[in-house]
């Protein structure tokens, strides 16, 4: 259910990259203004995320899930019929990163709340994998369906799933005035959480810029617009891979999840680093795979361990968490577009190379910080 959700919810935001270039010639706007569009939607996804996680522990996931996707419903027929500019497209990707933060917290209060710890890691990695679900399905839409769809019909008919689900929704079984309110986050909890996020912050903004930017850049280096979208769809596939057996790992170990994190960013590092400074389209390829799959795939554990240190608040906590990675993502999409259209995209990948490496090392400390804490 969190997977069905999420994928629906996050599928409107992702289309925009796999219809980037059709966007692009439609609308009349290049790469910065696209790095502008995506950073918008991520605003209004980590203000949502900073302020929704105490609301979604009070009103219940169910009806998080409810409002979330009556939201991203009406965020995708705006975009479908209204939108005839890029700041057009800007504002209504606005309403679908606010459907976003609440799909998310909400999906992952249902997790937390009902799956055993001993699966906890795999039930994180499977939520997490919606996200390159959304990305996958995005790149096959526009590889299967070519210039047959156009992107105003695919945004409609995203728009009739979302309003499905959300009648389809379970209702609450309370009240939001009969629920207790949850005891806040102690001090002693929030410092291993904003290391999270600082992570989260570096690492996201890489990860994001890459998923968002990929047709885009491959079209770039040669490629075609379909086969480009094919990249897309089979790097999200990768990434969902890694995201659960990165879960199923810290299941089997027991473990926090911060080693495992620290791997995952530090070979994202080197996948980007190929993707950087590829010579020809092998490489390309090769490098945007690892980059995908280990720079794209870490979020599962991160959410996971941000539940380790406040798990009886499991949307504030991962709400906190989350507006780390959605800091990443507005500056992260806009600061590498930039330099995609002035310097071009190897010095746009070498520089999210950097940021995930910065996110690899506040992780290290994170865990570090959280094995004190525990032994202590």
């Amino acid at each position: 259910m969190a997977v069905l959700y999420t994928t629906t919810v996050i599928y409107p935001s992702v289309l925009v990259g796999a219809y980037a270039v059709r966007l692009q010639h439609d609308l009349g706007f290049g790469t910065a203004e696209l790095g502008i569009v995506i950073s918008v939607r991520f605003v209004a996804s980590t203000l949502s995320s900073a302020l929704g996680g105490p609301f979604i522990d009070r009103v219940g996931a169910s009806t998080g899930l409810r409002i979330a996707t009556f939201v991203s419903a009406g965020s995708s027929v705006g975009i479908a019929l209204l939108v005839h500019s890029w700041p057009g497209l800007a504002l209504g990707l606005a309403g679908s990163g606010l459907g976003a933060a609440l799909c998310q917290l909400s999906a992952n209060r249902l997790l937390v709340l009902r799956t055993a710890d001993h699966r906890l890691g795999v039930g994180f990695g499977i939520k997490q994998a919606a996200v390159p679900s959304a990305a996958l399905l995005a790149g096959f839409t526009v590889a299967a369906l070519g210039m047959g769809m156009s992107w105003r019909t695919t945004y409609l008919a995203a728009a009739l799933v979302a309003m499905t689900l959300s009648a389809l929704a379970p209702r609450a079984k309370t009240r939001m005035s009969a629920r207790p309110r949850p005891e806040k986050i102690t001090d002693a909890e929030r410092a291993p959480l904003l290391r999270l996020a600082f992570a989260g912050a570096s690492a996201g903004a890489a990860g994001n810029s890459l998923a968002l930017l990929a047709v885009d850049a491959f079209e770039e280096g040669g490629f075609s617009e379909t086969s480009a979208a094919l990249i897309l769809a089979v790097g999200s596939g990768a990434a969902l891979g890694v995201r659960v057996l990165a879960g199923w790992v810290v299941d089997r170990r027991q473990a926090s999840g911060h080693p495992q994190l620290v791997i995952l960013l530090a070979a994202g590092t080197i996948g980007f680093l190929v993707l950087a400074t590829a010579s020809n389209r092998v490489l390309m390829v090769a490098g945007g795979m690892v980059a995908f799959a280990a720079g794209w795939g870490w979020n599962g554990l991160l959410y996971f361990a941000a539940t380790r240190s406040a798990g009886t608040r499991p949307a504030t906590a991962t709400g906190l968490v989350m507006s780390g990675v959605g800091a990443g993502t507005i500056f992260g999409p806009l600061l590498i577009a930039f330099i995609a259209d002035h310097a071009g995209y190897g010095m746009a990948w070498g520089t999210a190379a950097g940021l995930i490496a910065a996110g690899t090392v506040m992780a290290r400390v994170a865990g570090v910080r959280f094995r004190a804490a525990s032994e202590a």
